[in-house]
This record gives C-alpha cells, sequence and structure tokens, in this order.
C-alpha cells in the first residue's frame, strides 16, 4: 500500500467518523424535539374533583387511630404518592379532598402548598397556583411559611402580570392573628416591606 491510498484510507475514516458524530446528533436533537412536542399536545386533562380516594391511596397502611389526624397523613401520602407516579389529576383531587375534609389537619397546610406548587410548575396553572397560596394566608395566617407564600405571590403576580393583593391578604390575615404576637409581627414586618 502506497503512502497515498494510507493517507486516503485515514482521510475517510476519518471522514465517516465526523458524519457518524454529526448523524448522531441530528438524531438526539430530533428525538428531543419529538418528546418536547408530545409533552405539550399531550398535557393530562384536568379532571373535576369527585371526592374519592383514588385507589393507589386505598393500598396504603389502613389507620390505626393512633394519632388524631392519621386519615389526614393518608391521604397527603397518597396524594403525593399520586403525584410522583404522574397522576397528576387524581393527585390533586386526593389533596383537595383533604383539605376539604380536615381543614384543621397540619397535613392540609402542606397539601396547599403543594397544590400550589403543582399548579404552579406542572400544570402550568399560575391563577389556580395563586388561588391556593391566596388560601393558604386566608386560613392559615399564623403559620410559619406565610412569609415565603407571600415572596411566591409577588413572583407569581410578576410572572403572570397581575394585580399584587398580598397587601390586602396580609392586612385580613393580621386581623385573624391579634392573639397571636408572634404571627402579628411576622405580618407586620411583612406588610412593612411593603410600604
Amino acid at each position: 500500500m502506497s503512502e497515498s491510498e494510507s493517507h486516503r484510507s485515514e482521510v475517510t475514516l476519518g471522514t465517516w467518523i465526523r458524519r457518524l458524530v454529526v448523524w448522531s446528533a441530528t438524531v438526539a436533537l430530533l428525538i428531543y424535539a419529538g418528546i418536547a412536542i408530545y409533552r405539550v399536545f399531550n398535557k393530562p386533562e384536568e379532571a373535576k374533583p369527585t371526592g374519592e380516594v383514588p385507589a393507589a391511596v386505598s393500598e396504603l397502611p389502613k389507620p390505626t387511630g393512633e394519632y388524631k389526624w392519621e386519615a389526614a397523613r393518608t391521604l397527603l401520602d397518597g396524594g403525593r404518592r399520586l403525584l410522583r407516579g404522574g397522576d397528576t389529576n387524581g393527585g390533586l383531587d386526593t389533596l383537595q379532598t383533604l383539605v376539604a375534609k380536615y381543614p384543621e389537619s397540619p397535613q392540609a397546610r402542606q397539601a396547599l402548598l403543594t397544590i400550589a406548587s403543582t399548579h404552579r410548575y406542572i400544570t402550568d396553572k399560575k391563577d389556580k397556583a395563586i388561588r391556593a397560596y391566596s388560601q393558604f394566608i386566608r386560613d392559615y395566617p399564623d403559620d410559619r411559611q406565610v412569609p415565603k407564600v407571600v415572596t411566591w405571590l409577588k413572583e407569581l403576580a410578576q410572572e403572570t402580570r397581575s394585580a399584587d393583593r398580598t397587601a390586602m391578604l396580609l392586612e385580613n390575615a393580621l386581623k385573624k392573628v391579634e392573639d397571636n404576637p408572634e404571627a402579628t409581627a411576622r405580618i407586620q414586618k411583612l406588610l412593612e416591606k411593603k410600604n
């Protein structure tokens, strides 16, 4: 084999390697684009809350009655399990059932925040996220999470270019926590930041 033939075969091998890399990148890009298009056009339909507990939740261990809010904890765990498993509608329905049946439970607070963040980041329904965060402030004005929720509400107001109603929510919350000095101080601090 002469030197020129050897050089030609090396060039050919190099050319084939470059072509293989380009084709691999092109195929990967097309697959990625196909997946993105599939996700855009196949968003799950929003189910109407039925108040029924999905089957996946009923597979959880039965409550023993040792903990006052054990049924609420079971619903919270089940709702989160459904969300992690990709059943957004079932998970949201379960969490909304929890909030409706056990509004005084600590799990209802967690469920509302989970509902809000799911609407904000997964279903991309910012208006529903705003409603859930607002409900959290209205229902649980004494909770330590209120400052974070106020921040999230302000961010959503900017994202959606809607009016920031946090000051009104905080003023109403302040009336509800008059007998709780710690919560009152926390809310007044948030109102002072607003002004």
